[in-house]
């Protein structure tokens, strides 16, 4: 198979921890389509066989060798991903020659060895209830790492776990709390903070709901200087939720920022206070936009916001009893095969669970006025 034969070589040219991470993700999913769809023929199995193993061995090579403990990460979603191929082209451990399958369980230890921190995480909300002291143990794991990616991972494993703090005993969750300030004060002391201290902080200011004394929310509004508006807004939240106030500057940045406009308003609507949200940024158009640029943010969409987006018009269904706001928008976005990179591409938004996008080009709908295009549009629309 051609597609197969282009995603192989393209693995075999990449050593970028990231594009190895996405391709075998491809790779494997592909993969196992064909599986599935009994259509991975022996000339498949004979190409990805030789592949296979000699990743193997590329990965235990680079793996001790990646200069981040983010690239690490990448590696481990790769190793991942390579283990959904065996998987899919092994009906068990059996059928691995033995000599390869050694390499195979080299290749699995290497990640739990490096992912210390994780794992600690892991294993202490598997209890019960977390006393003090495994607690401050965890605590002492994370500060001797100085890699703020890896560190990170601790309010990562927090935010996972966010359903079962409550297993923390007082004093466990007392200790944490402080930890989180001191993380906070540390961080916002940094001169030249990078993506990965950001993303912390967000963290950090989503997780001080769980952990809010006085003297923490006192230190949160610190956050606001950042002028970051994922930082901000979980601060905002939190801050609200424990009925403290926001300066107009921050929910004027929120409000000027497409992907947080529309979440900023349910915010300040859902606490009566939607009066201080900007009135000219407040109609549905400009919300629905906001809207929609979120959804593209994810990352099983564009990964990103659009390079641009322009609004084209509005359609209403009768028999859903909804409008539709229905844009056109272009992205650069590496999620977007060549075809649909860079052109305008077509997607929708009412605000409540009504927010799509099927990626397909706009020039497929386009009609010689607005109004004959909204209606081809809308057709599509209507399809499940």
């Amino acid at each position: 198979m051609s597609s197969l034969k282009t995603l192989l070589s393209d693995l075999y040219q990449t050593s970028d921890p990231e594009e190895k991470r996405r391709q075998l993700n491809d790779l494997c999913h592909l993969v196992q389509m064909l599986a599935k769809r009994r259509k991975l023929t022996a000339e498949d199995r004979s190409l990805l066989i030789p592949y296979l193993h000699s990743e193997v061995e590329a990965l235990i090579y680079a793996l001790p060798r990646a200069a981040t403990y983010k690239d690490k990460d990448r590696l481990f979603e790769a190793i991942e991903h390579l283990f959904g191929i065996v998987m899919t082209l092994y009906d068990s451990a059996e059928d691995v020659p033995e000599d390869k399958r050694e390499r195979l369980i080299a290749l699995a230890r290497l990640p739990e060895a490096e992912r210390f921190l994780e794992n600690a995480i892991d294993s202490l909300f598997e209890q019960d209830t977390i006393a003090l002291h495994e607690t401050e143990h965890l605590l002492d794991l994370a500060n001797g790492i100085t890699d703020e990616y890896h560190r990170g991972q601790l309010l990562a494993g927090l935010e996972h776990y966010r359903q079962q703090l409550y297993k923390l005993s007082e004093e466990a969750s007392s200790c944490l709390g402080a930890y989180l300030d001191s993380e906070l004060q540390r961080l916002l002391a940094i001169k030249e903070p990078d993506d990965e201290v950001y993303a912390s902080l967000e963290l950090l200011a989503d997780l001080y709901r769980y952990f809010a004394t006085d003297e923490m929310l006192s230190h949160l509004p610190a956050v606001f200087a950042c002028c970051r508006s994922r930082v901000s807004f979980f601060a905002a939240e939190t801050m609200l939720i424990h009925e403290r106030e926001i300066p107009d500057e921050t929910i004027d940045l929120l409000a000027n920022d497409p992907v947080f406009s529309e979440m900023t308003y349910r915010l300040l609507q859902h606490h009566g206070l939607e009066n201080r949200f900007p009135p000219a940024l407040a109609t549905p158009e400009k919300l629905s936009m906001s809207d929609l640029t979120h959804w593209l943010t994810y990352p099983t969409e564009l990964g990103k916001a659009p390079d641009a987006i322009e609004y084209l018009g509005k359609v209403s269904f009768l028999f859903r009893k909804k409008e539709y706001y229905v844009f056109k928008f272009r992205s650069d976005s590496q999620n977007l095969d060549d075809e649909h990179r860079n052109v305008w591409l077509v997607g929708w938004s009412n605000r409540e669970r009504g927010t799509f996008s099927h990626f397909e080009r706009l020039d497929r709908f386009e009609k010689d006025t607005v109004a004959k295009t909204l209606k081809s549009i809308k057709k599509h629309m209507r399809k499940p």
